[in-house]
């Protein structure tokens, strides 16, 4: 639906926004994971150049793990959450290895 492209486009924006106070570019990240089209968006902003972008897509990351059910677009972000244990931002590498054993940890569907 064109209204959810558009919300979803706006989050993106906000949580891009170096203007914006981080906890609302927070709140962008978490407005993103509700649909398969925002974790998409979230994946493709893992390796974001500012942290501030990783710390807030990895918290996201961490919220949809710990969800009922895992939604199916967090399985393609496995390869780039391990390249993330690798990352130079300490809370970045902590929060992709407990999202990583939040997977691990799941049961197969």
């Amino acid at each position: 639906e064109p209204e959810e492209k558009a919300a979803l486009q706006t989050l993106r924006e906000l949580l891009l926004d170096t203007h914006a106070e981080p906890e609302m570019r927070q709140n962008a990240a978490f407005g993103l994971m509700w649909s398969e089209s925002g974790i998409a968006m979230l994946r493709d902003m893992m390796n974001h150049p500012h942290v501030l972008v990783r710390r807030c897509v990895i918290f996201a990351f961490d919220e949809l793990t710990e969800l009922t059910e895992i939604p199916a677009g967090v399985k393609p972000a496995i390869p780039i959450l391990k390249d993330l244990l690798k990352d130079n931002d300490e809370v970045v590498r902590g929060m992709a290895e407990e999202v990583l054993e939040q997977i691990e940890r799941r049961p197969r569907k």
